[in-house]
């Protein structure tokens, strides 16, 4: 099954022709512990910080204009206590077995960052 996304070809030429934005390349992971678990919610949040891709379940890669701490701070007001997150800012990644449309469009989203 294709996992999710945010990005689109378009939405990647936007970004590479708006060079001057300061974009970060962050990825996101979490676990949501018993009781709660509102997933809808804290992926809405995910999804809400810019262009996203959601590579796995509880995995995702978000290009946004926040550091990780500030993204960090968004996605915790969704969750619990017990909930689980982490936050990084990457520089380097390696792809494989994901669709290949998707690859382009994540490493034309890499680039332009």
């Amino acid at each position: 099954m294709k996992p999710d996304s945010g990005f689109s070809v378009n939405s990647i030429r936007h970004l590479a022709k708006d060079a001057a934005t300061a974009m970060r390349n962050l990825i996101v992971a979490y676990d949501l512990m018993t009781p709660g678990q509102n997933y809808d919610a804290v992926r809405a949040a995910i999804r809400s910080l810019g262009l996203w891709y959601q590579f796995q379940y509880s995995l995702f890669f978000v290009q946004a204009e926040l550091t990780p701490k500030e993204a960090y701070d968004r996605i915790r007001l969704f969750m619990d206590a017990n909930d689980k997150l982490v936050v990084a800012e990457a520089t380097e990644a390696f792809i494989g077995n994901y669709p290949w449309n998707d690859i382009v469009a994540l490493q034309g989203a890499w680039l332009a960052a």
